[in-house]
This record gives C-alpha cells, structure tokens and sequence, in this order.
C-alpha cells in the first residue's frame, strides 16, 4: 500500500493497493471515498486506519481450446447411478 504516513488536518490522502503476484484487491475497509477502488482518498480528520484486504487469484486450467479460453475439455466424467 503506498499512501501511509503523517498529514496535517484536512489533507486528502490517496492511498493505492498494490496486490501482489499471484493476488487481487478485494476492497478498503476504514474511512475511504470508495472502497471498492484500489486506488481511493480518505480526509485526515483524526487519526486513522484504512486497511486493504486482498485475496488468491483463482486458478485457471486450459486445456487446449482457442487463445479467448473458449474452448472445450474432454475426458472421462465422474457417472452416478440411481436405482430405485
């Protein structure tokens, strides 16, 4: 995060979340313009915290298909079998 330090009263901070390799910005929590930018202002007016919160990047499995991920997997799928 970059955006942390001392201001005077009344400054507008920007603050930027910087997810890294592998992660993605989720969303601020404290007293943020909007929370679910990356890169947002909070007014200093007191002491405070914002805190970013990140996650893990889903996984992607590609097996052939076109470049757009458009494509189509084939293999043997998992059968269940009712009986009455």
């Amino acid at each position: 995060m970059t955006g942390g330090g001392t201001y005077d009263y009344g400054t507008v901070v920007t603050v930027v979340a910087s997810p890294a390799t592998g992660y993605h910005f989720v969303s601020w929590t404290g007293d943020v313009v909007d929370p679910n930018s990356a890169t947002t202002t909070t007014t200093v007016t007191a002491d405070k915290t914002v805190t970013a919160s990140f996650a893990i990047q889903p996984a992607h499995a590609d097996r052939g298909g076109d470049p757009g991920g458009r494509g189509t997997v084939t293999g043997a799928a998992p059968t269940t079998t009712e009986r009455s």
